[in-house]
């Protein structure tokens, strides 16, 4: 007994120093990603006082008054484009630190994934709290070449709905196999209308996920009632589902439909102003 005991204790003293080992890693991993992209920004400001962008915006705050309301924005957004073009062509010129960030981003968040799985077992909202890790992705020109400023919320947007999807289905699978003891389901069966059922509901949920996914990318205004159109096809996964993964997405895409409304519908109230 004894003997067992101190086995007991040397395998959980062998875990624990590797799960420390991994969140040391992961730690690491989060300084150089937060260290590359503090050192981007800096060079952006750098680089755009050495353009004479200050200079610029403090002799056009005294002549705002007078420049007609189209060019106003036509000159706020190539303000607020600007840094966006810098990365663009430091990333062209074959800089190393956005890449490096990159990697350094991914490998964190892949981490701290792996230790959800391992230390809650897959909790459903360590997601939220891990998937703002990606904001640290900056555009380079090997892994995320059509990445930029303007899709930046488009890596958490997807990281939640494909977290949610894959889980989900690893549910579904996970439940009918140990409830079956294998693949030996029965058409008809309780395990068969199970697997069935939440699948389908599965399926209802992803045209919110992947219209506000594709609209987080592009961010351009698409027709009102699209969003709205989908908020029905998640009702019945909210009531009759037996995955909570799988209603979380019902939930989250209703969020999502509402919000991609509100925000077209602000798109295009303020495209008005400047017609």
């Amino acid at each position: 007994m004894a003997e067992e005991d101190n086995k007991i204790a040397t395998l959980l003293a062998v875990e624990g120093a590797r799960t420390s080992l991994l969140g040391l890693y992961a730690a690491i991993f989060m300084l150089i990603a937060l260290e590359i992209k503090f050192e981007l920004a800096s060079l952006m400001r750098e680089k755009i006082v050495e353009r004479g962008g200050l200079r610029h915006s403090q002799s056009g705050q005294s002549s705002l008054a007078t420049v007609p309301p189209r060019l106003r924005f036509m000159k706020q957004r190539r303000a607020s484009t600007m840094p966006t073009f810098t990365i663009k062509r430091m990333a062209a010129e074959g800089a190393w630190m956005p890449a490096v960030g990159n990697v350094a981003t991914v490998m964190c968040f892949a981490i701290c994934l792996i230790l959800n799985a391992h230390l809650t077992g897959g909790s459903n909202r360590a997601i939220f709290f891990l998937a703002p890790i990606l904001l640290l992705l900056n555009q380079d020109s090997d892994f995320f070449a059509g990445f930029g400023d303007k899709q930046r919320y488009f890596p958490v947007t997807m990281a939640i709905s494909a977290y949610l999807v894959l889980t989900a289905l690893y549910s579904i699978w996970e439940d009918v196999w140990y409830g079956n003891t294998g693949w030996g389901v029965d058409i008809g069966g309780p395990d068969w209308i199970f697997a069935v059922k939440n699948v389908a509901l599965l399926i209802l949920t992803l045209p919110s996920h992947i219209l506000f996914n594709s609209f987080v990318w592009s961010y351009t205004k698409q027709a009102d009632s699209r969003p709205l159109l989908t908020v029905p096809l998640n009702l019945p996964s909210v009531i009759i589902t037996d995955i909570i993964k799988i209603k979380i997405l019902a939930l989250l895409g209703v969020i999502y439909s509402l919000a991609q409304y509100l925000i077209s519908r602000q798109q295009y109230l303020s495209g008005l102003k400047y017609i």
